[in-house]
């Protein structure tokens, strides 16, 4: 056996770890290395934004300083008391070199006029002009005198500001800060240039200064570069304000954008600055990330080559230890463990699911003798009892249910199609009873089954019967009839239950019970009026004449019943309680089919078992029972006068829309909020057939329409097309209505 290669796969392993959590470790340094270099950039960004601003600020109390000096100096105030013409200009000029030699030291520039017209004299610390000749070459453009004067007319402020144009007419960098100040009423005014280039730090020359104020741009320290100067404006209009801007930076067209407010002034300054990721901050951060994982990988890579031997040992030993136990021959150490393992793993399954299997089936079995009334030992008994009355504890009943005319049953289907619905029938019993059955349903004999229930009272277990037997009806049109045993306390006694229910089963067909499920209620009552005439064909047909209304037929069928009774038969008290409760039952199952109750019809109070039992004559008793059954037509007639046709048009059309879906006679009613029987009355009574003949004689018809237009189609997906299961089913019936199959009917076609 090659023990390297397991050795190697293992150091390949621990490498593989190591290289996943540095690569986790890589991702966690980089985005902290990001979320350093960040602030530590933004910082520094607001550092030498707030150090810059600052000094602006400085360069505009000192150019405010040098303006309140030179107005009170003698020499200003003199242009006004005599009048420029008449004044001593160069002593003037020489107030204004002497009062702003602080600002000519921070490269400022300051002027003073009365600016009376645009000839009127400008004077400044080395030279003296004419207001048009200034203004024009300090880079005002086609201001003049009469503009800066209306400015301050038009507005309450004292200063003006305006960035400067170079030769070409382009904003430039110098910022003119003037200063309108009344002297006997007169205005003086004062020019102060400030260059913002002085005040960018020199290893930062891509950095632009913005000012800005009340949403407009006031000057840039760079005016080749028209990017940031857009890009503010886009900011202003996102952000809806610079007061929204001061709460972080702000990136816009490849520029971060930091704002801070002016200590002296109204304004804001903004430092524009090119977004560059890949700064020297950064790549000295990640070269330094990429040395410290280097040297964590290296010291991995020496403790994996020292931990291999180590965890090598446990497999050897394995290995060693298997060896004893087969003779597998395998070229490493992972395949000769993994086959020996999956050999060892297959035979524990195999065994565990054939003793499973052993298991359910003698269950199952020996059930099926307690049934039968043989009564296991005392050990299987409790390990009966702990497969199945662990969770469902007693009392009992057994249910049985079977196939009322099996014979035309297998006449209509083959064996195939009856092991299909027999195993529909366990399903339809499972989705039933799932929350009170104790085992699943066992298949007695060809044509039963049995299920044994608890936790569930006599009323709703009939009820999920029922259903059972109105699926099946719906589903294949064949007729269940059911049984339902007397109570037992313990599982041992399911045997009296399963012989009470078959009793009852057989009371049910000799009795003529009307019930699909009949309970030992059922035949206590039924029991004292034997040979009692109601049979269930003629039951059926009153029922359906009900509803429809036809009071004539009602009363010839009523006659029949009543006449057969009390003519030929001695009408003893207990033949009288058994009729009063099988008409009893029919007036409820008429109640049930309009989805209402008695009392809803006949009146709060009014129980009609009892108002039949306590008749003492046939006249009394014939009176009630003509009188009840009129007012039945009378209350259908007022719940649905002339909706039944609607109604079953409507259903013709539901059908129509949905043949190709697994729709069934519970669907229907559920679709028009009606019972399941009067649904199936009302639907014969239009078509003349039952549901489902309609629906196979529908999508068969439906069938031959595609084969017409697709004559190659084939089988599967026809029978799919038109919503059989299966192939077979569509082959049958449609041999049953057209005599030939669908290729034979395409090619002929």
């Amino acid at each position: 056996m090659k023990r390297r290669k397991i050795a190697t796969r293992i150091l390949t392993g621990y490498i593989c770890i190591g290289i996943f959590f540095l690569a986790a470790l890589l991702v966690v340094m980089f985005v902290l290395t990001n979320l350093y270099v960040d602030s530590r950039e933004d910082n520094a960004r607001q550092l030498r934004l707030e150090h810059m601003a600052n000094e602006i600020d400085i360069q505009i109390n000192t150019a405010q300083e040098v303006v309140n000096s030179l107005y009170w100096d003698d020499a200003i105030r003199a242009l006004v008391t005599q009048g420029a013409d008449n004044a001593d200009l160069e002593a003037a000029r020489r107030a204004v070199k002497a009062r702003s030699d602080g600002a000519t030291a921070k490269n400022m520039e300051v002027y003073v006029s009365m600016l009376e017209h645009s000839l009127d004299t400008v004077i400044g610390a080395e030279r003296v002009s004419s207001a048009l000749s200034f203004l024009k070459t300090e880079g005002f453009g086609s201001a003049s005198a009469m503009d800066i004067t209306d400015y301050f007319s038009q507005n309450v402020t004292d200063t003006y500001f305006r960035l400067m144009e170079d030769s070409s007419g382009v904003l430039g960098t110098r910022l003119a800060i003037v200063e309108r100040k009344l002297y006997n009423n007169k205005p003086l005014y004062f020019f102060t240039f400030v260059d913002l280039n002085n005040f960018v730090y020199a290893e930062s020359a891509e950095d632009v200064i913005l000012i800005v104020e009340d949403g407009l741009l006031l000057a840039c320290s760079n005016y080749r570069s028209g990017a940031p100067r857009n890009n503010m404006y886009k900011l202003l209009e996102r952000a809806g304000g610079m007061k929204m801007l001061t709460d972080g930076p702000h990136d816009e067209g490849g520029y971060r954008y930091d704002v801070v407010q002016s200590r002296v002034m109204s304004w804001h300054y903004v430092l524009a600055t090119p977004i560059q990721f890949f700064s020297v901050l950064r790549i000295n951060a990640y070269l330094l990330c990429i040395a410290v994982l280097l040297a964590i990988f290296l010291i991995w890579l020496t403790l994996a080559f020292l931990l291999r031997s180590y965890a090598y040992k446990p497999l050897g030993k394995a290995v060693d230890a298997l060896s004893d136990y087969t003779s597998a021959h395998c070229t490493a150490e992972d395949t000769y463990i993994g086959e020996t393992v999956q050999m060892l793993a297959a035979r524990d399954a195999a065994l565990q699911a054939e003793n499973e299997a052993y298991v359910h089936r003698e269950s199952i079995e020996h059930l099926r003798y307690m049934l039968r009334g043989i009564r296991p030992d005392e050990t299987i008994q409790r390990r009966l009892e702990q497969n199945f009355c662990v969770e469902k504890d007693g009392p009992y009943r057994v249910c049985v249910l079977e196939f009322s005319k099996y014979a035309q049953l297998r006449e209509t289907f083959s064996e195939e199609m009856l092991l299909e619905i027999r195993r529909q029938v366990v399903e339809f019993i499972m989705q039933q009873l799932e929350e009170c059955v104790v085992a699943s349903p066992m298949v007695m004999d060809y044509k039963s089954f049995v299920v044994i229930v608890s936790g569930a009272d006599i009323r709703t277990l009939r009820a999920k019967l029922m259903n059972v037997v109105a699926a099946v009806d719906g589903s294949f049109e064949t007729e269940l009839a059911g049984a339902v045993g007397d109570l037992c306390e313990h599982l041992s006694e399911i045997g009296t239950s399963y012989a009470s229910a078959l009793k009852i089963l057989e009371s049910h067909y000799s009795l003529g019970s009307r019930n699909a499920i009949v309970t030992s209620d059922d035949v206590v009552v039924n029991m004292g009026g034997s040979g009692l005439y109601y049979p269930i064909e003629m039951e059926r047909e009153l029922i359906a004449e009900v509803i429809r209304c036809h009071e004539d037929e009602v009363a010839e069928l009523l006659t029949q019943i009543l006449d057969e009774n009390f003519e030929r038969h001695a009408l003893t008290k207990e033949r009288l309680n058994s009729f009063a409760f099988s008409l009893a039952s029919t007036v409820n199952r008429i109640a049930d089919t309009l989805g209402k109750t008695t009392q809803e019809i006949f009146g709060e109070g009014n129980i009609v078992f009892l108002d039949l039992k306590m008749c003492t004559d046939k006249m009394e008793l014939r009176g009630k029972v003509y009188g009840m059954f009129n007012t039945l037509i009378e209350f259908v007639q007022t719940q649905t006068p002339g909706t039944e046709r609607d109604t079953s048009v409507l259903m013709l059309d539901y059908i129509h829309a949905h043949y190709n879906e697994d729709i069934s006679l519970s669907d229907l009613s559920a679709e028009f909020s009606l019972s399941l029987s009067y649904t199936s009355t009302l639907f014969k009574e239009v078509t003349g057939e039952n549901f489902k003949d309609y629906l196979n004689r529908y999508r068969i018809k439906r069938a031959c329409d595609i084969l017409m237009q697709e004559p190659g189609l084939k089988n599967t997906e026809l029978a799919k097309r038109v919503g059989f299961n299966t192939v077979a089913t569509l082959l049958r019936l449609f041999n049953k209505y057209e005599g030939t199959t669908p290729g034979q009917y395409a090619r002929k076609e």
